[in-house]
């Protein structure tokens, strides 16, 4: 029988350290802050596990996005919101890997939708 991989829920992993973390842009012209190695590693492997889960049950749409997320990662702007540049908390990113904007611009953006 093939081993399962463990649920998201039951995996352990100490959070990175807390170093570095560049908290806003120094403007919109300069380059986009982004996160430190051993955060996008972390972010790697929970998107690695749930993509294991996602495969697992066959669920082909948010195995894209999880995908799409993974491309992003290796950008240089991994982590910066969509809608108003700055970095996206990882503790965001950590329960949502494939969010794109803060929890802020997203609200406005459902608010806009007339979601909420």
């Amino acid at each position: 029988m093939p081993r399962r991989a463990a649920p998201l829920t039951q995996v352990k992993s100490a959070p990175p350290p807390r170093r570095n973390v560049p908290m806003r842009m120094a403007s919109s012209v300069a380059a986009p802050a982004s996160y430190p190695l051993d955060y996008q590693i972390t972010l790697a492997r929970i998107i690695g596990v749930r993509l294991q889960e996602l495969r697992a049950a066959g669920r082909a749409r948010e195995m894209r996005e999880l995908e799409q997320a993974l491309v992003r990662l290796n950008e240089r702007d991994f982590g910066a919101c969509a809608g108003c540049g700055e970095l996206i908390p990882f503790m965001r990113l950590e329960a949502q890997p494939t969010a794109t904007r803060c929890t802020a611009c997203e609200g406005e953006r459902a608010a806009a939708n007339g979601v909420i």
